[in-house]
């Protein structure tokens, strides 16, 4: 899985999706704040369905924070 997050293919799919979502992170978008996306997530993780990999409609512009909440990361803060 390491390999196909440095692969072409989804470099380019990032940026799609980034561009796609103006770069701004949809889960605070959803309470109305403008936050800056730096992650894409899939809603589909990879190791579920790896068809859908690549398909836009998987994917969603999040920010580091809401990418870890996503995940269950604890902040440190």
């Amino acid at each position: 899985i390491t390999s196909f997050y440095k692969s072409t293919d989804w470099k380019r799919t990032r940026q799609l999706a980034l561009l796609r979502d103006n770069y701004t992170c949809q889960r605070c978008l959803k309470e109305s704040k403008i936050t800056r996306a730096d992650m894409v997530h899939h809603s589909v993780e990879v190791r579920e369905d790896w068809s859908k990999r690549l398909e836009l409609s998987n994917l969603i512009s999040l920010c580091n924070s809401c990418h870890n909440k996503v995940h269950g990361v604890k902040s440190l803060g």
